[in-house]
């Protein structure tokens, strides 16, 4: 493909295959226009794909050069169809052209990306992806496979801990795992830094603290900047939730991470801190501080599951790699239930060797999300004999609702009419057997997925707005 990256973009090895059209009222506004599109992405069932909307002004033509037809930009809004955003170019992708005189369109197929080199030409418009990510080194930094995933109701709070025990016994598989929950957290679900709180065996000590004569350092993402902050003390974890008793709300999420050796002292499970020792109770007491509305919990250490029944609240999900007399897997690159755990995430299994990639698919209901209870049934079904994972979700459906990014319900909408203007805010949107009345507005802002599904109808002078998650 030729491109032109100031003035015009030429498709060429372009096949005319189909051409759709639609008779409806004199386009006027780009909003008319996305529905048009979001109507034939429907009726068209394409499950996965990127929209893209061609924002050029400083040409006066966009050209497509199929079978000497030319678009002129004044005349028609153009879109980019990208039906398999995950795979290498080239694959199927449309172009889409809504005249702006009469509301008619047609789809052109083609197999390049229409990218410039001049920014912003080719914006998002609208995503219906899987929420995986891919990387095949955990040094590397993650790259989006789609859409990304916040807890829009409030903030996405961590705290990440590994005890380390002492300087002969902090494995470096422990810090493995920090480091990948750490980046799970902030490249996949966009935790921001400064609400994640990291607690690692001798904290900013310089000494070495791990087992084969090495210092943890402070980085756990590689870019530069310092992202362990406490020592795994007693002490450091109780100012830690007193920090968080006073920011969180109900409104907020908080995921918390125990990683490193687990004990039984007396018939009761321990957490190994830093030359110290927690057991259940003292954990619970620390995490009942929090104001949060939803908590989820993993822990990976030995004797795990002895912490469950402390730790069992309302509105919290729990997650434990063994049983209270069972010892924990580890290896590399990482703790083996985690391994799992952010494979059910990421779309394949992640120490696996490149060329022989195994891919994951854990998200059993198809709602386009791996939930908290996803991730634990696929990690529970490939963990070898000897660790038995244990969940409990309270209240039981909870943990379908709540990811590692916080919580994501669903409206439907359905037998309705849209009289007024009216802004609907969710992780999924579902309408059908809707209309929206003449010079109404009906705004979309969802996390995951718009599915606009039969009987959906938008009267002339109407308008929709659809915003993915990055736009509200």
């Amino acid at each position: 493909m030729a491109r032109n990256p100031y003035t015009t973009i030429t498709v060429l090895s372009i096949v005319l295959l189909s051409c759709f059209q639609m008779t409806q009222a004199k386009t006027r506004n780009k909003h008319q226009s996305d529905s048009i599109v979001a109507e034939y992405i429907r009726m068209q069932g394409i499950e996965e794909f990127v929209l893209y909307y061609c924002t050029d002004t400083l040409s006066t033509t966009l050209q497509i050069e199929t079978k000497k037809r030319t678009y002129e930009k004044h005349r028609v809004f153009a879109y980019f169809l990208d039906e398999k955003p995950d795979t290498q170019w080239g694959h199927p992708c449309r172009y889409i052209f809504v005249s702006k005189d009469n509301g008619e369109y047609e789809v052109l197929p083609g197999t390049e990306y229409p990218l410039s080199k001049k920014e912003n030409t080719w914006l998002v418009l609208s995503k219906k992806t899987e929420q995986v990510a891919r990387q095949t080194n955990l040094s590397n930094s993650f790259h989006q496979k789609g859409t990304t995933f916040q807890n829009r109701e409030g903030r996405n709070y961590a705290v990440i801990i590994n005890g380390g025990c002492d300087r002969f016994s902090n494995f470096s598989y422990f810090l493995n795992d920090c480091k990948l929950i750490y980046k799970t957290l902030t490249s996949i679900y966009k935790y921001k830094k400064d609400d994640i709180y990291v607690l690692v065996s001798d904290g900013k000590d310089p000494e070495p603290d791990l087992s084969d004569g090495n210092s943890s350092g402070l980085d756990l993402d590689g870019d530069g900047f310092e992202d362990i902050q406490y020592a795994a003390s007693k002490e450091n974890i109780g100012a830690v939730f007193n920090l968080l008793s006073q920011k969180t709300t109900p409104e907020d999420h908080v995921f918390i991470f125990t990683t490193d050796h687990g004990n039984r002292i007396n018939n009761e499970s321990v957490l190994n801190l830093w030359y110290e020792t927690m057991n259940p109770d003292e954990f619970a007491a620390e995490v009942n501080k929090l104001n949060a509305g939803t908590i989820s919990i993993m822990m990976l250490q030995c004797y795990s599951g002895g912490f469950l029944p402390a730790l069992q609240a309302e509105n919290r999900v729990m997650v434990s790699a063994c049983k209270a007399d069972e010892n924990g897997l580890g290896g590399l690159p990482c703790s083996l239930f985690l391994k799992y755990w952010i494979s059910a995430i990421m779309g394949y299994v992640i120490d696996a060797r490149p060329d022989a990639q195994e891919s994951v698919n854990a998200d059993i209901n198809n709602d386009g999300r791996v939930s908290f209870q996803e991730c634990f049934l696929y990690a529970e079904q490939n963990v070898i004999q000897g660790e038995t994972p244990q969940y409990i979700s309270i209240p039981e459906n909870l943990g379908n609702e709540l990811s590692l990014g916080g919580r994501c319900t669903e409206t439907l909408i359905s037998n309705t009419s849209i009289n007024q203007n009216q802004t609907i805010s969710d992780c999924n949107i579902t309408i059908r057997d809707t209309d929206v009345k003449k010079g109404k507005k009906l705004t979309l802002n969802h996390q995951n997925a718009v599915i606009l599904g039969p009987g959906f109808k938008m009267e002339a002078g109407s308008e929709l707005k659809i915003n993915p998650l990055e736009d509200w």
